[in-house]
């Protein structure tokens, strides 16, 4: 139910509470609003550690200021009978309501089995959402991470993790932040787990298509160290520096491709061949990040230009003259991102 598709693959025309009136199409799911939210938790050893990691207290729940019901009581034992019933009202302003939505009922009757809309709910667009997603409250119109399969989620942690250095928490993922003192204090194997579906619209219709894909990765630390302020100074610059070399890599591409007339469609593809051969190293650029020893780092940086050079070299032939000429005046330059900060 949370991620259910929006659209008129509900029948709307079922009302089970007097009055109340639904739109000709369904809403989509809180777990996806209009794009798909990315999720993200902390993850433990095992099963149990990980739930343990991830659990929020009482005043945990009160300190996000999003659900005036508190924890709430679950579904299964007070059920609401209608789409906004007392019941229905009280259990929408709670933390279980963001686990069990209830956005969908279901009718059974004699000639079948009816889907229609369940309850509706406040997104981000109102301040209030599953504490495992993040927000960015800092200006009028409140921003979101989506999930999105063709940038991995370790890029997007200088802003899932902002809390660390911000003492204005205008953005935040109240799940990691309200945790992390029992992550900090975690022994064993642990890392982040990220999670989300993208989704497409097409006039209020929502589906997956194209690229639309789940997202599911995890980065894995070697040490509660992560979680510290020189950490997050070290591996937001190492991203954004990583960023830079992407933007010209990609710049130097379409260059070439210009020079000769060619489409820049084939550029998006060796950028998403890039990045997939940076992926791998994503717990490494984490983990050495929190080292004293810069040593290996910068050998990240040299590994990330050969990288980069290869992929120029491989969108950018050079046999012919005019492919040389093109190839040379726009050949990738990776000496200030091996050599930034000595």
């Amino acid at each position: 139910m949370n991620f259910a598709f929006g659209g008129k693959q509900v029948d709307n025309s079922i009302v089970l509470t007097d009055g109340y009136k639904k739109s000709e199409s369904g809403k989509v799911g809180i777990g996806l609003s209009y794009l798909g939210y990315l999720f993200s938790y902390f993850l433990g050893k095992n099963l149990i550690d990980t739930v343990r990691l991830n659990l929020l207290t009482k005043e945990n729940v009160k300190e996000t200021n999003m659900f005036p019901s508190g924890i709430g009581v679950a579904p299964w034992e007070k059920l609401p009978k209608g789409e906004d019933d007392e019941i229905a009202r009280t259990y929408k302003g709670s933390l279980l309501s963001r686990l069990v939505s209830l956005g969908r009922f279901t009718l059974m009757e004699k000639d079948g089995l009816y889907l229609t809309e369940g309850l509706l709910y406040q997104d981000h667009k109102d301040g209030v959402g599953d504490p495992a997603i993040t927000m960015d409250k800092s200006k009028k119109d409140i921003k979101v991470i989506w999930a999105d399969p063709e940038k991995k989620t370790w890029r997007s942690f200088p802003s899932i993790l902002s809390f660390i250095t911000l003492t204005d928490k205008n953005i935040i993922c109240y799940q990691l932040y309200l945790c992390r003192k029992r992550f900090i204090s975690y022994k064993g194997l642990s890392g982040i787990w990220s999670c989300g579906q993208k989704v497409s619209s097409n006039s209020g219709e929502f589906r997956v298509s194209g690229r639309d894909e789940g997202v599911d990765s995890v980065v894995f630390f070697d040490s509660a160290d992560i979680l510290s302020d020189s950490w997050y100074d070290m591996y937001s610059r190492e991203i954004s520096s990583l960023e830079k070399l992407a933007y010209a890599l990609q710049k130097s591409i379409e260059g070439y491709l210009d020079d000769l007339n060619k489409s820049k469609e084939s550029a998006k593809q060796s950028m998403r061949g890039f990045w997939e051969c940076i992926e791998p190293f994503s717990d490494d650029i984490a983990n050495y990040c929190a080292d004293s020893d810069q040593t290996r780092r910068k050998n990240l940086r040299r590994l990330f230009s050969q990288i980069a050079v290869q992929c120029y070299d491989g969108a950018c032939s050079c046999e012919t003259a005019n492919q040389f000429c093109a190839w040379s005046e726009h050949r990738l330059s990776t000496y200030k991102y091996e050599h930034e900060g000595e």
